[in-house]
């Protein structure tokens, strides 16, 4: 797997949502569950759209749910980077 770093307007907001989680949702009604809980729409900032995302932390060691922008990702891994 390679990591793209071709997304990179800055989010500020998107930090404090981070948590580290087990696991990332497997199916369309767990994920509906884990974004409704997330409630990131509800939480305050400035970016361009602030979406749930349950994605590896920049080093790959670790799964994290986070709020941050939208990004449609075509044959690399999102990763978050903090």
């Amino acid at each position: 797997m390679q990591a793209t770093r071709s997304f990179e307007i800055p989010c500020n907001e998107s930090t404090s949502t981070m948590k580290v989680v087990d696991g990332c949702p497997t199916t369309e009604s767990e994920f509906k569950k884990a974004a409704e809980r997330k409630n990131c729409t509800a939480i305050p900032n400035t970016c361009e759209s602030f979406y749930y995302h349950c994605v590896l932390d920049m080093y790959a060691t670790k799964l994290v749910e986070v709020c941050a922008p939208f990004l449609f990702v075509v044959g690399k891994f999102p990763g978050f980077s903090f």
